[in-house]
């Protein structure tokens, strides 16, 4: 970075508190507090309704992928089973080709989502 861009930092005097960005402690002399500084922390551990969000949102697109009917006539089937509306064998085609693409698509979010997740972990 070009420090002519930057801004000139204003030191407050008579105050005890690091530059901010910096940890505290160490050539200032203030005290590291004992669950380490707010910048370094580590973020609290997820919720049980994170936890079951995060596992819902790789249960329900493998789950439709395995229970998913091979020909188009029994999705349609199903469909009526499950709602009342008939559809044609052409659109219930259509349907499933587009609800495996959308589940494979959410897959593969999910995927690269833990993947950048891990390399970002790996380099901290």
């Amino acid at each position: 970075m070009n420090p002519g861009l930057l801004p000139p930092r204003r030191e407050a005097a008579g105050t005890d508190a690091p530059e901010p960005g910096r940890m505290p402690g160490g050539t200032d002399g203030t005290p590291v507090p004992p669950g380490g500084c707010d910048g370094c922390r580590r973020p609290e551990p997820a919720g049980p309704g994170r936890r079951l969000a995060g596992a819902t949102g790789w249960l329900m697109p493998g789950t439709v992928l395995v229970l998913m009917p091979k020909c188009p006539a029994c999705f349609a089937a199903y469909l009526t089973l499950a709602t009342g509306l008939g559809i044609s064998i052409s659109a219930a085609a259509v349907m499933r080709s587009s609800l495996i693409v959308v589940c494979l698509a959410m897959l593969g979010f999910l995927i690269l989502r833990l993947a950048r997740r891990r390399m970002a972990a790996k380099w901290r």
